[in-house]
C-alpha cells in the first residue's frame, strides 16, 4: 500500500473564527480545504495554552501525561520527545521537516525532524513560508515525507486593519461591544486573512511542484483566539495561573475549541 505524503499546517490562537465555521471572515484557501476534505465541527484541544495544546495533539497524550504543562518560552518542554509524531514517522521511513514554528521544545530537531527550514515570520512571513515550501517540494526524497508548517499568525500582535473595518466587526461573547473590542477584532480578522494567504501560498507551491501520489493535508489551530487584553481591561477573566510559570490550569477558558480540517 502506498504511504501518503503528509503536510500538517498549524496556526496560533485562531479557534474557529474562519469562514468554514460560519464567521464573517473571508478565508478562501481554508474554505477550499473544507470543501475538498473533512471539517471537524466539534474539535477541542487538550489545553488552553499553545505549547501544551500542540504537545497533546502531536503525542496523543494529555499535557499532564506528556509533561508539557506550560509554555516552552516559560521553561516547560516535552518530557519524552520520542512520543512526538515526527519521531514516529521518521522511524517509519518518512523524511521529516519543519518550516516555521514548533513551540513545543526550544530545539525542534530533538523532536524527530531531520530538517528545519527557518523563515522570517514577521511582516511578510506568509510569502516566506510559501517560498520555503516551494523549495522543499522541489527536492526529491525517494520516500514519503512529513512536512509541518507552523505559522505565527494569528498570535498577537495583530496587523493593523483599516479604521473603517471596526465598524462592521463584533467581538465574541462575553466581551462587551465597545469601540476598543471592535477594533481589536478587526485587527484579528486581518491576521486571519494573512494566515489564509500563507496557507494559499503553500497550496500553490504544492500544485506548482507537480508532485504526484497520495497526499494527506491537515490544518488545525491550537486553541481559540487570545483575548487577554480585552479581558484585563474589562475585568473579566477565567485564567488561573500558578505564580509566573505560564501554566494555565483552567480548562474552562473560552471553551477550548479549535479548527480542524483534513
Amino acid at each position: 500500500m502506498q504511504r501518503p505524503n503528509i503536510i500538517y499546517m498549524h496556526s496560533h490562537d485562531t479557534g474557529r473564527y474562519v469562514q468554514p465555521y460560519g464567521h464573517a471572515i473571508p478565508t478562501p484557501n481554508i474554505q477550499k480545504l473544507a470543501e475538498q476534505g473533512v471539517t471537524f465541527t466539534n474539535a477541542f484541544c487538550t489545553a488552553p495554552t499553545c505549547s501544551a495544546s500542540r504537545a497533546g495533539l502531536l503525542t496523543g497524550q494529555i499535557p499532564h501525561s506528556c509533561g508539557q504543562l506550560g509554555l516552552t518560552n516559560r521553561g516547560f518542554e516535552l518530557r519524552d520527545r520520542h512520543k512526538h509524531i515526527a519521531t514516529t514517522l521518521r522511524d517509519s521511513g518518512y523524511h521529516t521537516a519543519l518550516i516555521g514554528v514548533s513551540h513545543v521544545v526550544k530545539d525542534p530537531l530533538t523532536l524527530g525532524y531531520e530538517k528545519r527550514i527557518p523563515v522570517d515570520l514577521d511582516k511578510d512571513g506568509t510569502q516566506h513560508v510559501g517560498e520555503a515550501a516551494e523549495a522543499f517540494f522541489s527536492n526529491p526524497f525517494g520516500k514519503p515525507f512529513f512536512l509541518a508548517i507552523g505559522f505565527r499568525d494569528t498570535h498577537r500582535e495583530y496587523p493593523v486593519a483599516g479604521e473603517d473595518d471596526a465598524r462592521y466587526c463584533i467581538p465574541p461573547a462575553p466581551l462587551p461591544n465597545t469601540p476598543e473590542t471592535r477594533k481589536d477584532m478587526a485587527d484579528f480578522k486581518a491576521a486571519v486573512q494573512r494566515l489564509d494567504e500563507g496557507m494559499g501560498s503553500v497550496l500553490d507551491a504544492l500544485e506548482k511542484s507537480g508532485l504526484s501520489g497520495l497526499f494527506r493535508l491537515r490544518w488545525n489551530s491550537e486553541r481559540r483566539p487570545s483575548k487577554g487584553r480585552q479581558l484585563r481591561r474589562n475585568s473579566w477573566t477565567c485564567l488561573k495561573k500558578i505564580g509566573k510559570s505560564g501554566s494555565v490550569q483552567n480548562m474552562g477558558f473560552g471553551h477550548v475549541h479549535c479548527s480542524c480540517f483534513f
